[in-house]
């Protein structure tokens, strides 16, 4: 049985599919795609299989990529004051930041160990916790959010370089 007509445009758009993509995709036109979608038309079994076939090669949103959603990573070095990073997640609205050194993540700075650190003139290093987990950006969406179940964000790597981080909130916005 195929999904309802009606999620066809959520689920294209969604994907950040055109009218006219989704078109290429699936052999059907971008008009009746159009009208389709504005309930104008009701499409036989075989284009609308065509068309639900086309969107779900391209995935849900659920098949996205960690790399798709990752914002640019901003982080503290090991010698920096717990007071620079405490300044940073209030600058830019941070609940956690990353510890890195030399491109690679060595440990996080979370609220919860601002909270717990008395003097804010002690160095990162001193404080940090474990590093987030690192997956590749190719990593699909579904994995991200277990990981996330767990830790409070994830890196996002390409070719072994940090080059983003996603958090609960950043899925949740989309």
């Amino acid at each position: 049985m195929l999904p309802e007509l009606s999620t066809i445009k959520l689920r294209r758009k969604l994907l950040g599919l055109s009218q006219r993509k989704l078109a290429e995709l699936s052999g059907v036109s971008q008009g009746a795609i159009a009208k389709i979608e504005a309930g104008k038309v009701k499409p036989g079994y075989t284009i609308a299989k065509r068309i639900f076939d086309a969107l779900e090669e391209m995935g849900t949103g659920e098949e996205r990529k960690a790399g798709e959603i990752a914002n640019r990573v901003e982080a503290v070095e090991p010698g920096e004051t717990v007071e620079r990073a405490l300044s940073l997640m209030i600058k830019k609205g941070f609940s956690q930041v990353p510890v890195m050194e030399n491109g690679k993540p060595v440990g996080r700075i979370t609220e919860k160990i601002l909270l717990d650190t008395p003097d804010k003139g002690a160095t990162c290093e001193e404080v940090m916790g474990p590093p987030f987990v690192t997956v590749p950006e190719s990593t699909p969406l579904k994995i991200v959010k277990e990981i996330l179940k767990l830790d409070d964000a994830v890196l996002v790597s390409r070719r072994g370089q940090v080059v983003g981080i996603t958090t609960k909130s950043d899925l949740l916005k989309r």
